[in-house]
């Protein structure tokens, strides 16, 4: 379109059309036409962000994230983070792009964004050309042990709705997908039964169920969970089954799924996982749901309680559990409030005489909710221990640590906040928060050799230039570079390179670099950074460099060539866009010329999970 246009238009014709657009297509090019089209644009009521996680196009995109330094201030956990929203976009020239710019090896949360938002050309990008690396269980970690607690198995569950493609695709309903990653080498698991049933989807739940493998292959983790208990694995698991319905489907449903299973027993419920799951349920008919499970004799669980008090309604809730004759630990429910931020609660629980514990104070100061921890501390009398504060500083939480070293009274704290801070660098090291350490560092916080490796950890480029600018001793010893390798962090290995880090004793500490356990990409990168290596690792390296390195390029060579015919992929399904993307690059050079810079863009990542 010729931007003379814009000028000449009325500026309602002008909001129709603009209203009509992508709102990553809105805010990367619509506004950067012309300086007409950037003045009919303010009528349009929209915030200029950008949404990584929903379709952006390819061009402005690829000029942000491939500058040099694009991601040079952001941490580890952040990189993989900003793959996993452009993942769960669908746009696979942009996920090649992020992957590039993310410099690490890719976990398996940026396949399960991808398919809890039924992305199947990115899944099958990650998969086959882009690599990433398998979900770490703990409960295979943990393989020689017999039994294993409820809590044990409830942060599997929570690790795998986060981590696991299969469960993420589960828990979104998408049978379509949960097929297609299976014949694609994702192995069943347990786990993607209960996603589906706490996702509301109780025919998916069955029939994931029905795929469970035969034999050897069927051995499951929850069968240690039911050997603790002393009970039969089979009416356990149905059990847990009905638990999982009772978080994420209707009470019609429920109603419909106990009829079905008669041959569920009640008393197998003796934990009370069934009404604890229908307490913290986010469907509108939890109170029929609890009746529902009352009149068919389920136990009153002590756990109902604490599980309902993570709900944003958690006071009415509470109310209701108690009129229903459900027993309370009032301590947890302190303590899962403050860790949600339910201020409301918390006051209610402390002005009903509930003693605040130093877990809800540590719960409160981690999870930076400072209006729990003030009030925890202001009006319940606890103090802030040193735990509770490098809890906050572990996860970046500027505000906490500075309202406890700074303006927190006294009587607040269980020592003075000179020696509660004195070594807090270290714990806010490992956040790779360049805020957070900058500020700690004018209020007096000082050095620590640990400080070096923990940075290098975090991966965050940007806080180890501004640690050699402010004083830090390079270490010579390599043991950086053993840090970030271990978590396959190429970005930071550059990085330590750049900054002349040298490799000390990296090959005496770390034999067998090129070993076929660790990713060829990685020993690439640290091959390609001067690791030194011994005659051993050469050998091999060029090895499968011959072999697993031709497979590795063809893949990236076909997944280009599909990229390049597919253009501009919008929302998952390749072509279609290709042409939209390359008209919105030559209005972004018109633009250029106009004096607007596309590096001013007010890009937006939501580090949080989708």
């Amino acid at each position: 379109m010729d931007p003379k246009i814009w000028g000449n238009l009325p500026r309602e014709i002008v909001v129709r059309i603009l209203e009509r657009l992508p709102p990553n297509e809105f805010t990367c090019t619509a506004r950067l036409v012309c300086r007409a089209a950037a003045r009919q644009v303010r009528a349009v009521a929209r915030k200029p962000v950008v949404h990584l996680s929903e379709w952006t196009p390819p061009t402005e995109f690829a000029a942000q994230w491939q500058r040099p330094g694009a991601t040079l201030a952001l941490s580890l956990r952040q990189r993989r983070r900003l793959v996993a929203l452009v993942a769960a976009s669908g746009v696979v020239p942009n996920l090649r792009v992020a992957a590039e710019a993310a410099g690490c090896l890719l976990t398996s949360e940026v396949v399960a964004a991808a398919a809890a938002a039924g992305q199947v050309d990115t899944c099958a990008a990650l998969i086959h050309e882009l690599g990433h690396l398998p979900f770490f269980s703990l409960f295979d970690a943990g393989v020689a042990l017999s039994h294993s607690s409820f809590r044990e198995w409830d942060r599997e569950l929570r690790n795998r709705l986060v981590a696991d493609p299969l469960c993420a695709a589960a828990y979104a309903g998408n049978e379509r997908m949960c097929r297609w990653l299976m014949r694609n080498g994702v192995e069943w698991h347990e786990a993607a039964v209960l996603a589906a049933g706490r996702g509301g989807h109780a025919c998916l739940m069955e029939l994931l169920e029905g795929l469970r493998p035969s034999g050897a292959a069927a051995a499951t983790h929850f069968a240690r969970v039911a050997r603790s208990l002393q009970m039969p694995p089979a009416a356990a698991w149905r059990v847990e089954m009905f638990a999982a319905a009772a978080y994420g489907c209707d009470a019609r449903t429920l109603r419909y799924l106990q009829v079905k299973w008669q041959r569920l027993q009640r008393f197998t419920d003796a934990y009370g996982r069934v009404t604890a799951a229908a307490a913290a349920s986010s469907t509108p008919d939890w109170q029929a749901k609890l009746d529902l499970l009352i009149g068919l004799g389920y136990k009153r669980s002590v756990d109902a309680a604490a599980a309902a008090a993570a709900r944003p309604d958690a006071a009415a809730r509470l109310a209701f559990l108690s009129l229903r004759g459900f027993p309370s630990d009032d301590g947890a429910c302190l303590r899962v409030a403050a860790a949600a931020g339910n201020a409301a609660l918390v006051e209610q629980l402390l002005g009903s005489g509930v003693p605040v514990s130093e877990e809800a104070v540590t719960a409160a100061a981690r999870e930076g909710q400072l209006g729990c921890l003030q009030t925890l501390t202001l009006r319940g009398g606890a103090r802030v221990a040193q735990d509770a504060l490098e809890a906050a500083a572990v996860r970046g939480h500027v505000r906490v640590v500075e309202w406890v070293l700074v303006k927190a009274p006294p009587q607040a704290l269980q020592a003075p906040a000179e020696l509660m801070g004195r070594n807090l660098l270290t714990a806010a090291s490992m956040s790779g928060c360049m805020e957070l350490m900058a500020w700690l560092r004018a209020w007096g916080a000082g050095w620590n050799p640990a400080q070096w490796l923990l940075a290098a950890r975090a991966g965050n480029g940007e806080v180890l230039s501004w640690m050699l600018s402010e004083g830090y001793p390079l270490q010579m010893d390599g043991n950086a570079y053993l840090f970030a390798a271990w978590n396959g962090d190429m970005h930071t290995v550059r990085h330590l390179r750049a900054l002349g880090a040298c490799w000390g004793n990296f090959g005496r500490v770390c034999p067998c670099i090129a070993a076929f356990g660790n990713p060829l990409r990685l020993v690439a990168a640290l091959v390609e950074a001067g690791c030194p290596l011994t005659w051993w690792d050469r050998l091999v390296f060029s090895w499968r460099m011959r072999t697993e390195g031709r497979r590795l390029q063809a893949n990236t060579a076909a997944g280009g060539a599909s990229g390049a015919r597919g253009g501009g992929v919008r929302g998952g399904a390749a072509g279609g866009s290709g042409g939209g993307s390359g008209g919105g690059a030559g209005r972004q050079e018109g633009c250029d010329r106009g004096g607007s810079s596309r590096h001013a863009l007010p890009w937006y990542a939501s580090f949080g999970w989708l």
